[in-house]
């Protein structure tokens, strides 16, 4: 009887046991396909966000009447005679606030496929679309295990302290021995700025890479006259005008023949004289302006009214317009993040030049900042640029994901900030967003972003943006409970300069 019993027991189970696997089994795949209509208005939002920056190039190209790129042409077809049509003469890209409603309008696309509504609350609080991956603060602690309390730091221990000393001491000894999984992991700790120039190019493989292993043909080594980089930039700014200006040499010395004429030496001998005749010199060719460079220019105000940067501005204006012209086949090829049916896939968004201001504070040749800045953009930045869910299974961290990140926290380390921020109508990402987006590059002072740098690369990851802006907010929340109303929160989160991030963090 206990025998029999128990089989009917067992079959009862079995069966619940087969009905709860079904209705997970269905529930996974409800969640599956919600999921695939999530990633296709990503796909389709980014697709969009591509197209709606080509049509704007080429329509710059079209109104002022040069190529968008070296070697291109401009954009040919009928005028714009509409009165209010918009001028592109000193018009940006796009910038942080453009991205932002973009990554916007993921969210709005996703909510009317799945048909959800939400109130007016969840319409101020939720930037980026939900459902992206988060870690808790647990999975954050044991990511970063060099950021807690218990480690010193370089940036919150005293210069002419016992730790700075022999962490300085430490790492020329390492730069020594040129391991780059050491040396990362030594400058999550911080370096001292004696040591950070060697560092940076040896993590981001700029002292000892060889270019045959990227496809260029030029050392990356400390040149001090920076002859191969010269020549590699000549050789790459205008390629199409200098390729005319070759033909044209060539076709003049062979169709030119040698003229002779006779000379009187006396009266009675006539002699027959052939000289060479002067070949005139091709006109040097000149500078070709392209829409990018207009951009650049453009970009370049934000150095000359930027306090800690205007000093470099001679140094700085050509290294934009080298790291779009010399090398964008390498940021095509090398970069972590490409749209591959995109029609142009790096872009001088604004802002760019504030990424690469710090870099003059650790280089004085302006071939050893381009090269720098060239790694960190195919490494980091480009992944600031991307509109698209993070793929499954790699180390890449896209915006979304990141702006994701910092809601997370926000909502769990500062539920009563949060709820008292929707109450005035500030959305915290609204905040944030620019800092993400530039890296912080403008907003802290340069010594701060550097030290916040140093983490970046020591961790090889791009999470410790949305951790510092939380940060932020749980550092002045008591401050911020305290106003009552928008602008003065805006004015508040504004004042960034004198953050010390390490501390923060």
């Amino acid at each position: 009887l206990k025998v029999r019993n128990g089989n009917q027991v067992s079959k009862q189970l079995g069966v619940q046991a087969q009905n709860d696997y079904h209705k997970i089994r269905q529930l996974w795949t409800t969640v599956r396909e919600a999921s695939m209509k999530s990633l296709d208005c990503f796909e389709e939002k980014q697709d969009q966000w591509d197209q709606n920056i080509f049509d704007e190039l080429c329509a710059m190209s079209k109104e002022q009447g040069i190529p968008i790129h070296a070697g291109g042409q401009p954009v040919s077809g009928p005028e714009n005679t509409d009165a209010n049509s918009k001028s592109y003469e000193q018009k940006f890209l796009y910038d942080s606030e453009d991205l932002l409603l973009a990554l916007r309008g993921v969210s709005q696309l996703i909510r009317k496929v799945e048909n959800k509504s939400c109130t007016p609350q969840q319409v101020c609080w939720d930037y980026c679309p939900l459902g992206l991956e988060t870690k808790t603060r647990e999975e954050l602690g044991k990511l970063f295990p060099e950021l807690d309390v218990s480690y010193q730091q370089i940036g919150v221990e005293y210069e002419n302290g016992v730790f700075y000393r022999q962490h300085e001491a430490m790492g020329q000894k390492l730069l020594k021995v040129g391991n780059t999984f050491i040396l990362r992991k030594y400058i999550r700790q911080g370096c001292s700025p004696a040591l950070r120039p060697r560092l940076y190019k040896y993590i981001l493989c700029i002292e000892q890479m060889t270019c045959k292993t990227r496809g260029m043909d030029f050392m990356h080594d400390d040149i001090p006259n920076g002859n191969n980089f010269n020549t590699y930039k000549g050789k790459m700014a205008q390629p199409a005008l200098l390729r005319k200006v070759a033909k044209a040499k060539q076709k003049s010395t062979k169709k030119t023949s040698k003229k002779s004429y006779k000379r009187e030496e006396d009266s009675d001998n006539l002699e027959t004289v052939e000289l060479e005749p002067e070949v005139p010199s091709p006109p040097t060719p000149e500078k070709s302006i392209t829409v990018v460079d207009r951009l650049h220019e453009l970009d370049l105000s934000l150095i000359r009214n930027n306090d800690n940067f205007f000093v470099f501005e001679d140094l700085l204006k050509n290294v934009l317009p080298n790291l779009f012209r010399d090398h964008m086949d390498y940021l095509k090829i090398h970069a972590k993040v490409v749209s591959q049916q995109s029609h142009i896939r790096a872009v001088p968004y604004y802002g760019l030049a504030l990424q690469a201001a710090p870099l003059a504070y650790m280089f004085q040749s302006e071939e050893n900042i381009t090269l720098c800045l060239r790694e960190l953009y195919a490494n980091y930045w480009c992944q600031l640029n991307i509109i698209r869910n993070t793929p499954v299974g790699t180390s890449l961290t896209l915006l979304p994901n990141l702006c994701a990140q910092f809601e997370s926290l926000i909502q769990t380390s500062c539920p009563r900030l949060l709820q008292h921020m929707l109450s005035l109508g500030v959305a915290p990402l609204e905040i944030a967003f620019p800092w993400i987006h530039l890296a912080f590059a403008g907003f802290l002072q340069v010594e701060q972003v550097l030290l916040l740098w140093d983490r970046i690369l020591g961790f090889d990851s791009l999470l410790l943006l949305p951790i510092l802006a939380a940060a932020i907010f749980k550092y002045r929340e008591f401050t911020i409970l305290q106003l009552a109303n928008k602008t003065q929160v805006i004015e508040l989160m504004k004042e960034t300069a004198n953050l010390k991030v390490i501390a923060i963090i």
